[in-house]
């Protein structure tokens, strides 16, 4: 599932960015002393730092929903939340503080990732994985030190999105109508019957 995330978030920033970003390189590695020795061209990093429970946007409840055209009920999927923390690499410092600049701006505000950046197993799962920046998710002066790295201005990104478990049953389609009778002990044969259809109200 983190690689699927991992991929609707390049395609999303790709997307945003624009013209710029065809030249750009986006890396999920741990942007250490070996990893930025070997970035030759401008490079997005969005390293996964922390994975939560997203207790304000936790699920409950039953959810029907259809699956290849079977009908299936589950309990409301985990939603967790993914910090990514993201750094420009660019030789020149204003270039980097730019590139950086582009996607603060697209990112400035809660966002949704939308059916078309995600591939498609993470289509169908509802709701929506959403987006937005959150500075108090990771504190980036831990990281540097303990990676080995050179500082660099950090983006915490907390996308919150569903974890499907795979833990559906299959249910049947609703009745169309409920028929009811009622019987006299004394006259067995002497049956009044109604049917009423579900969802419409109608008796005949």
């Amino acid at each position: 599932m983190l690689h699927l995330l991992d991929d609707g978030l390049e395609a999303f920033l790709r997307a945003e960015l624009g013209q710029p970003a065809a030249s750009l390189d986006i890396s999920f590695a741990l942007p250490d002393k070996e990893w930025a020795a070997g970035v030759t061209r401008p490079t997005l990093n969005l390293l996964l730092a922390s994975v939560n429970p997203a207790s304000p946007e936790a699920g409950v409840g039953i959810q029907d929903f259809e699956e290849n055209g079977q009908r299936r009920r589950r309990a409301a999927l985990p939603r967790m939340a993914f910090t990514y923390l993201v750094t420009a690499w660019v030789t020149d410092v204003r270039d980097e503080h730019r590139l950086l600049g582009a996607v603060l701006a697209t990112l400035a505000r809660p966002r949704t990732l939308e059916p078309p950046h995600l591939p498609d197993p993470l289509r169908p799962v509802v709701p929506l994985p959403t987006m937005h920046l959150d500075p108090s998710a990771v504190d980036p002066a831990d990281l540097w030190p303990a990676i080995g790295g050179r500082f660099h201005p950090t983006l915490a990104l907390v996308v919150a999105a569903c974890v499907d478990p795979g833990l559906s049953e299959a249910t049947a389609l609703p009745p169309a109508e409920i028929s009811l009778a009622v019987s006299d002990r004394r006259e067995p044969k002497r049956r009044d019957q109604r049917t009423v259809r579900v969802g419409t109200g109608d008796a005949r």
